[in-house]
């Protein structure tokens, strides 16, 4: 479609309310005399789509001003978050892509320097980012049963006799609720990945997720998200903008470098960019 017919698509309802209009006009203008009931409903329906195409002109209107002022770089503050937000989320793509062909060549990733985590004598530290954390898993979450004894009149009595059966009704369904496994603990951590396990900076301090401890591993680079199940801990689940690097070095850590090359959760990564 050429250009001219994208613009003329694009402004189809100022051309409809520009037909509404003069359809109306003529139409009035051929009705003399007292007007049958007919061409009143006509003339109605004829208003009606006026009104129609003169809300959804404004609708248009509005929406071409915002592609001009973005065509020409300027953005709202929203839209500059959500920018910068796309920018590093490629960028963290692009580097788990680099990552994975720089370990299915038989790469080892660059070691990261800390003074502050004391780490094992045979551990080296490769990822230092930040992350959105939680846990799954439920609680024995329970509620008091409470009774009162009302004296009075009859009406008195049983209106708090029903309003203790609804109180405690409400909090015994607040206490299933609460107790059913869900993820929980959302917060954003420091994140560290060394060569044998993952690192966060909770706020109960550094916990330490050891790789060799892992029974299933649910890795997502697309969503940016990872999820480990351990044996003897709740499930983690991370996600940010390097988790695409974090699923390689994850995934080569627990299968070994056959991985790289066959995990059906890094053919995205092996591809064009996302």
């Amino acid at each position: 479609m050429s250009r001219l017919g994208r613009i003329l698509g694009f402004f189809w309802p100022l051309w409809a309310l520009c037909g509404s209009y003069i359809g109306l006009a003529l139409f009035g203008a051929s009705i003399k005399g007292d007007q049958p009931i007919w061409a009143s409903l006509v003339i109605l329906v004829l208003l009606a789509l006026c009104l129609m195409f003169v809300v959804w002109s404004i609708v248009k209107v509005f929406r071409a001003l915002g592609m001009v002022r973005r065509h020409c770089g300027w953005f709202t503050k929203p839209e500059k978050r959500a920018l910068e937000t796309q920018r590093i989320f490629s960028e963290g793509w692009n580097r788990g892509a680099d990552l994975l062909a720089f370990m299915a060549n038989g790469g080892i990733p660059t070691a990261v320097g800390t003074w502050e985590i004391v780490l094992n004598a045979d551990e080296s530290l490769y990822l230092d980012t930040q992350m959105e954390y939680s846990r799954f898993y439920g609680t024995d979450a329970q509620y008091r049963h409470t009774s009162a004894l009302a004296v009075g009149r009859a009406s008195f009595v049983v209106g708090n006799a029903v309003g203790n059966a609804v109180g405690n009704a409400m909090a015994r369904k607040a206490a299933i609720a609460a107790s059913r496994p869900m993820w929980r603990e959302h917060q954003f951590t420091r994140t560290l990945v060394t060569s044998q396990r993952i690192m966060c900076r909770t706020t109960q301090g550094w916990l330490s997720f050891y790789l060799s401890g892992v029974s299933a591993c649910h890795p997502e680079p697309a969503a940016r998200t990872i999820a480990l199940e351990f044996s003897d801990t709740e499930t983690l689940r991370l996600h940010g903008p390097d988790i695409p690097s974090v699923c390689v070095m994850v995934l080569a850590a627990i299968h070994g470098r056959f991985a790289l090359e066959g995990h059906p959760a890094l053919a995205g990564l092996r591809g064009s960019p996302n």
